[in-house]
C-alpha cells in the first residue's frame, strides 16, 4: 500500500499552506537575524557620511539630531568643537531620482556655504547615475552660496550634469537645494 496522498483539493491547498507557513517563517527569520547588522551598517555610513561633510568636531551630530518640523525627511546634524558650532550637516531626500529616491548629507558651513556633499543613498543607473558619487561631480557643489536655488547647466545653472544622466544629476541638485531651504528656514526642534 502507498503511503501517497491522493491529488484532491483538499490535500493540495494543505500542502501549499505547509509550504507558505514554513517560507514565512524562514523568511521572518532571516528579516529578525539581518536587521540589526543592516542598522549598523547605515549607522556607520550616516557617521562617515557626517565625518566627510563636516569639519572637525567633538560632540556626537546623531544623538543631537533633529527632524524639520515642516518635512520630516530632513534631519538637521548640528556639529560643535569646544561648544561652538562649526557647521550643519542636513540630511534631505529628492524623489526626482530616475530610479527614486536620491538622499544626500549636505555640509554647510558656519556662513551657510556648502562645505561638501555626499551621497547616503541612491538607486540610479549602475555606471550613469551612480556617478554623482564621484568627487568630479560632489566637489562642484564646494563653497557655493545657498542663497539662490542651484541648477544643472542645461538649467541655467553652474553645476555640470553627468553625461547620460541629467535626470539623477537634476535630484542631487535638488537634494542640495531642500536642504539649503531647510537651513535658511531655521526650523529648530
Amino acid at each position: 500500500m502507498s503511503s501517497k496522498l491522493t491529488s484532491t483539493l483538499k490535500n493540495m491547498v494543505f500542502s501549499l499552506g505547509l509550504i507558505s507557513l514554513v517560507a514565512g517563517v524562514l523568511l521572518s527569520l532571516t528579516y529578525v537575524t539581518t536587521k540589526p547588522a543592516i542598522e549598523s551598517g547605515r549607522q556607520a555610513k550616516r557617521i562617515a557620511s557626517l565625518k566627510a561633510v563636516l569639519p572637525a568636531f567633538d560632540n556626537d551630530p546623531i544623538a543631537q539630531s533633529y527632524l524639520n518640523k515642516e518635512d520630516p525627511t530632513t534631519i538637521f546634524y548640528p556639529a560643535r568643537l569646544n561648544g561652538v558650532d562649526v557647521g550643519m550637516a542636513v540630511q534631505a531626500t529628492s524623489s526626482q531620482g530616475f530610479s527614486g529616491d536620491v538622499i544626500l548629507i549636505t555640509g554647510f558651513t558656519p556662513e551657510g556655504k556648502i562645505s561638501k556633499i555626499s551621497v547616503l543613498s541612491q538607486k540610479e543607473t549602475p555606471g550613469l547615475g551612480t556617478k554623482m558619487t564621484l568627487p568630479e561631480f560632489m566637489n562642484q557643489f564646494e563653497g557655493k552660496s545657498v542663497e539662490k536655488p542651484l541648477a544643472v547647466k542645461k538649467d541655467g545653472g553652474e553645476i555640470d550634469a553627468i553625461t547620460a544622466a541629467t535626470i539623477s544629476s537634476r535630484a542631487a541638485v535638488d537634494a542640495v537645494n531642500r536642504a539649503a531651504i531647510a537651513l535658511k528656514k531655521g526650523v529648530n526642534p
